[in-house]
């Protein structure tokens, strides 16, 4: 067993991939193992609990990594490309979490046991599933997936079972997210672009809230599951808001079930449909029950709608939704949705009629760019539904909270960090890992206010910084809109509400990049709103929704509904 001391040497010296074996089985609980740059040719398997290995750069792995029943494992920085196999093989783990990796290639990215995660990790041409869920309390946050799971039963990230899982802020390109029979899940803020959420038989208590699915056939499939939420997600399609052809007419919601009274329950509430085809189907294999013959479709009947938007470009008064039945082979138009969604609105909309802005992302997705967007709350209003946290962000150590008396730059909600002073590393804010494309320019902006705010040391202070990062996690490059050497005034002291902004290029190899926004060495109070992190250029394309033409007769649309209007940067203007 090696000693503390060597266990501490491992760490300051990469060990060369050749000796990988030899150094793994020696390493004891808890120890830490840095590789260096290199390949490793076969399958690695972790010794004991708590061992975490790293890479440094240019680390490759060409098999999997297993790491049996072990607790606390963590892998960190690395390249896996184990062909058809398992990238990660913690089925039967506790606790692991494997961050800032990239895998490709695999037939199963990580499989995932209790209590795992999997955050900050890039995956690609994954043929079953990138990431396997099949037990209680995961968590799968900021992660891309390009062209995962592409065959007939796969899925960029599955969940097979268990209770708790937390999925949220990821980016899934041509790659399904798929829910099996598992309770009280939480699906939040994920952006998906050519495949859709499918909720499948025996899921009870899911959560889908402020997701964004975009020219998937299918955006969000609901099938023989119960008492789930579909809460202020956006379903759209570029056939119908640029014209574009893309192969097929966008549906919305898919209300479907096999059995009998096996999807019941469902809330569909407050979310935007501006999608080619139906909003809604509901398909059924039997026929409606002859109990009520006048109603076409009980199956929309027994799950509740409320306060949706349909975006429609004519003045038509109420929208058809389609019913597929046994035999039937096409939709069968339902005459009208208002029976099921009153208080729904059919009108021409935008996301910001949800209190949110369109973030419009162009990122590397195999030969050519994909567009990519998803809903941003610049301003803070949208807390999380699993933990009230603002969506797109995670407290950094320290005195966080999300302040809602109204002392605010925009809406009522700031983000608010409190420093006693004594702190050993910088406290507050850090946003989400939003991917970003070679080359591109992104705009980064912030208000900030702050009381009382006494610097410790020279360079204390408020912060408000940006970091580029490889695909495994590695710092390309840093930005610093306020830090030391930048506005030295406004890191301390009581300050009014005052604005600050950038737009920088990403460099060559960058993949992510990630805002922190607190203080440093310092006590006092600061809050941060209107927090912009947008791509400038290439710029997202414009705006044209295809014509729907208005019947003769038909009166005016109604008048939008008044919404927020969160602030947006004048990039390259000063105020």
């Amino acid at each position: 067993m090696l000693s503390v001391a060597l266990c501490l040497s491992l760490l300051a010296t990469p060990v060369v991939p050749a000796n990988l074996a030899s150094a793994l089985a020696g390493l004891p609980a808890g120890g830490v193992l840095t590789l260096a740059p290199g390949e490793v040719a076969g399958s690695v398997n972790i010794p004991a609990d708590g061992v975490t290995l790293q890479g440094s750069g240019g680390t490759r792995l060409r098999g999997a990594v297993r790491v049996g029943a072990h607790v606390g494992v963590t892998l960190r920085g690395l390249s896996l490309e184990p062909g058809d196999d398992t990238a990660v093989d913690g089925a039967q783990a506790e606790g692991l979490t494997v961050d800032s990796c990239r895998i490709a290639g695999a037939r199963i990215g990580v499989a995932l046991g209790k209590g795992g995660v999997v955050t900050g990790c890039t995956f690609s041409g994954i043929t079953q599933t990138a990431i396997e869920v099949g037990t209680d309390g995961v968590r799968v946050e900021d992660n891309l997936l390009i062209d995962c799971g592409r065959g007939r039963d796969g899925a960029g990230i599955t969940l097979r079972g268990g209770k708790g899982a937390l999925v949220r802020g990821n980016w899934l390109v041509r790659s399904a997210l798929v829910v099996g029979a598992v309770g009280e899940a939480t699906l939040e803020a994920n952006a998906l672009s050519g495949a859709g959420i499918e909720v499948g038989p025996g899921a009870k208590g899911v959560q889908l809230a402020l997701n964004t699915i975009y020219d998937a056939p299918q955006a969000v499939t609901l099938r023989d599951g119960t008492d789930n939420r579909l809460l202020g997600n956006w379903l759209l399609d570029g056939r119908f808001l640029f014209g574009q052809a893309v192969g097929h007419e966008g549906m919305g919601l898919v209300l479907a079930e096999h059995v009998a009274g096996g999807s019941a329950d469902n809330m569909v509430a407050g979310n935007l449909f501006q999608v080619s085809g139906p909003a809604v189907v509901a398909q059924s294999d039997s026929p409606p029950t002859p109990r009520k013959p006048a109603d076409p479709c009980p199956l929309l009947r027994r799950n509740r709608f409320s306060g949706n938007l349909y975006d429609r470009a004519d003045s038509q008064s109420t929208l058809p939704v389609g019913m597929l039945l046994e035999g039937t082979g096409r939709p069968v138009p339902v005459p009208t949705l208002a029976a099921y969604d009153q208080r729904g609105l059919l009108a021409q909309s935008d996301p910001g009629d949800l209190g949110l802005l369109p973030r419009w992302l162009w990122i590397t997705a195999g030969d050519k760019p994909a567009l990519l967007p998803s809903l941003y709350d610049p301003s803070c209003e949208a807390p999380s539904v699993r933990d009230g946290v603002p969506v797109g962000w995670t407290p950094a150590g320290g005195q966080t909270s999300l302040s809602t008396d109204g002392d605010a730059r925009d809406g009522r909600c700031a983000l608010q960090v409190v420093g006693r002073g004594d702190e050993p590393a910088p406290i507050g804010w850090r946003s989400q890992r939003l991917p970003v494309l070679p080359g591109a320019t992104y705009g980064l902006a912030a208000w900030l206010r702050t009381d009382d705010v006494q610097p410790m040391t020279d360079d204390g202070g408020v912060v408000v910084t940006a970091r580029w990062l490889s695909v495994t996690g590695e710092v390309l490059g840093r930005v610093v809109l306020l830090g030391p050497g930048e506005l030295p005034l406004l890191r301390r002291g009581t300050q009014p509400w005052t604005d600050l902004s950038s737009e920088q290029s990403a460099p060559e190899q960058a993949a992510w990049l990630e805002v922190f926004a607190g203080l440093d060495h310092a006590k006092g109070n600061v809050r941060f709103d209107a927090v912009s992190i947008e791509q400038t250029q290439p710029s997202a394309p414009t705006l044209t929704r295809l014509p729907w033409l208005a019947k003769p007769g038909d009166p005016p649309p109604p008048p939008k509904p008044k919404r927020m209007q969160p602030w947006r940067p004048g990039w390259g203007k000063v105020n």
